[in-house]
């Protein structure tokens, strides 16, 4: 093979420093010696796309492509994205709702009414019902398969309507929502309580309406199906958790100028609609409860399912707000007082936090089969970690199984379906 130097420097002039016949290297310089790398005179360059001839202590260096007989013809970009962080997001999307939640009167009750976080200049999408008929008739064949689901389903609908006013038909002529957890077991006297469908006490701005409906027609095929608009923020809204959250705050913050420790608990000890606190005393535990309830109720939030690691927090709670396991044990019809807490199971006389995993279904021992088990173990705090990690990483992958390769015996032994999130319970104690 010929010195590749020759042909370059017959190409491109600048390139030429000196004579290299015969040059051969003897010796590699890596990024560790930066002081030998840099150049000691200016860079000679020539045509775009051409290599650059770099002066260094070693000597002369080529640098650039090595095929030099396809130099690009046009200029090359390198383009980088930045995207903002989820908590820069937030930030970005309460802005957007300040001063701009309302108050509205509904039953003789005030409720908050927020905007949609809408995307800034979306298209403005006006589909005719002929349009969604397909996806009503698609809900409507996978309800005909089971009778009793599609009562359920017939029932809800008109539960939102007519009993609740979450959802309203629009005229025919008219065709146009784990720090928690380590807070809550910071002082020795627990409690929890959950907002009763937080997201429907938000209302709607009548122009945000019109965004949310949809059809229905009671499986009655023959009848021109009925559209119905929300009122309320719904569930499965992208920005519902957001909206609720912000109107819940600013509810507090207004009306609690004389007690910031209501405001902190709400911003602090609230995920979603769940409250989980901890205080040093019985008493203080029941006073906080007892002000959070007449608070959270003048805003239209109706906070129950009030639960307490000390059963006498509880008493003097009407039955109606209590949680149906701490209504059963001080009513002596059970001695279990267990009540679900962000994805676990918190065993209040106990004082322990549990896992309850779902059923498994026995199938062929294979890799497939076992990451199908690790994927319905809901762990939000993270708990399990360390028994998943071992299942996903350490044992399994040392076989280098494909995924639908029979699992030997120690390996099967190892996984996660005979190991602790197997079991019935996996307990973790908070004294």
């Amino acid at each position: 093979m010929g010195d590749p130097t020759r042909g370059i420097m017959d190409l491109f002039g600048h390139t030429n420093p000196s004579t290299t016949d015969h040059a051969q290297p003897l010796l590699l310089i890596g990024s560790d010696m930066p002081h030998l790398l840099t150049p000691i005179e200016p860079v000679q360059t020539g045509p775009l796309g051409g290599p650059i001839a770099v002066h260094t202590k070693l000597g002369w260096s080529l640098q650039g492509p090595t095929n030099i007989d396809q130099v690009p013809a046009s200029e090359q970009q390198c383009l980088f994205t930045v995207t903002d962080s989820p908590t820069c997001e937030l930030f970005k999307n309460v802005e957007r709702l300040n001063g701009r939640l309302i108050h509205c009167p509904i039953q003789a009750r005030s409720r908050y009414a927020t905007p949609l976080l809408r995307r800034a200049n979306s298209a403005t999408l006006q589909a005719p019902m002929e349009m969604v008929l397909s996806s009503l008739r698609s809900t409507e064949r996978r309800l005909a398969k089971d009778p009793q689901h599609t009562e359920v389903y017939c029932q809800e609908i008109k539960k939102l309507g007519r009993r609740m006013g979450y959802v309203a038909v629009v005229p025919p002529e008219v065709h146009h929502c784990w720090e928690s957890s380590f807070r809550f077991r910071q002082y020795p006297v627990a409690v929890s309580g959950d907002i009763k469908a937080m997201f429907h006490q938000v209302r709607l701005l009548p122009a945000d309406k019109p965004v949310l409906r949809f059809i229905w027609w009671d499986m009655k095929r023959t009848e021109e199906p009925k559209i119905y608009e929300w009122q309320v923020l719904p569930f499965g809204t992208t920005c519902s958790p957001c909206c609720a959250i912000y109107a819940l705050q600013q509810h507090v913050q207004n009306a609690s100028e004389s007690n910031s420790d209501l405001i902190d608990i709400v911003e602090q000890s609230f995920y979603v609609d769940n409250c989980l606190h901890s205080t040093h005393s019985k008493e203080e535990a029941k006073d906080v409860v007892d002000r959070l309830r007449q608070l959270l109720h003048t805003g239209g939030f109706e906070i129950r399912q009030w639960a307490s690691n000390v059963p006498a927090v509880n008493e003097d709670l009407p039955s109606d707000v209590r949680s149906e396991s701490s209504e059963l044990w001080l009513s002596q019809h059970s001695a279990d007082l267990q009540e679900p807490t962000l994805g676990l199971r918190w065993d209040c006389l106990h004082d322990s936090l549990k896992y309850k995993h779902r059923p498994v279904e026995r199938t062929e021992p294979m890799l497939r089969n076992v990451y199908k088990v690790l994927a319905c173990q809901y762990d939000p705090l993270g708990y399990i970690v360390p028994f998943t990690t071992r299942a996903k990483i350490q044992d399994l992958w040392k076989e280098q199984l494909g995924w639908d390769d029979p699992m030997t015996r120690s390996s099967h032994r190892a996984s996660v379906t005979d190991g602790s999130p197997g079991n019935e319970r996996f307990l973790i104690s908070s004294k």
